[in-house]
């Protein structure tokens, strides 16, 4: 198996995202009261994608950007 054989997951691939928006603000955060917890899906994003590139090429990632230099390293 190489990259070449793996799928790419693409938008089309992504479910619908519910936006929910609150009345209320909070103005000890910041001072436009705004608020936000999107950040918290995102932590296991890089993980997922180094995570795919072991997978794919045997290639242990340990820095990010992943970047097709570091596909020359031997793990």
């Amino acid at each position: 198996m190489s990259l070449a054989d793996h799928m790419v997951t693409v938008n089309a691939d992504a479910p619908p995202i519910d936006v929910t928006f609150l009345d209320d603000t909070d103005k000890e955060i910041n001072e436009l009261g705004a608020r936000g917890i999107g950040e918290i899906g995102l932590t296991g994003v890089a993980a997922a994608i180094t995570s795919t590139v072991r997978h794919a090429t045997g290639v242990y990632v340990r820095e990010l950007p992943v970047r097709p230099d570091a596909m020359s390293q031997v793990n």
